[in-house]
């Protein structure tokens, strides 16, 4: 199995979320605001206090539950690209590394013995 992640992708995506996230925040904000206008305009406290629980008990719990959940998401994502970058930083420096061992291994090697001249064919022909 093979993972090719693009950093810069999954950066860019990251980037378009976070304003959501807080568009998300300020249309939960406008939510309870409509909710409780509408309380107060429908003059019958029986109707706003059901209105009243209904936010509590439904409404609040789910646009927070939606909201914890995404934010919790973006933070994973966030933090796995961070350990993928310094885990591509680390292997890059290790395999600099491994291949400067290996050169000044490479070169502390005595030469290789020359190789006898290779002939072929059946040689020089007599005139």
């Amino acid at each position: 199995m093979s993972y090719n992640v693009n950093p810069g992708a999954v950066s860019g995506v990251l980037q378009q979320v976070a304003p959501l996230l807080e568009e998300y925040g300020a249309e939960f904000a406008a939510v309870g605001e409509k909710i409780s206008e509408l309380a107060t305009a429908c003059m019958a406290e029986p109707v706003a206090a059901e209105l009243g629980a209904l936010t509590e008990k439904l409404i609040n719990p789910a646009f927070t539950n939606i909201a914890g959940r995404s934010s919790n998401a973006v933070n994973a994502v966030n933090n796995v690209l961070a350990v993928l970058l310094e885990s591509d930083a680390q292997m890059a420096g290790d395999a600099r590394e491994a291949s400067m061992r290996a050169a000044q291994s490479a070169a502390d090697d005595p030469p290789p013995a020359p190789e006898p001249a290779a002939h072929y064919g059946p040689g020089p022909q007599a005139v």
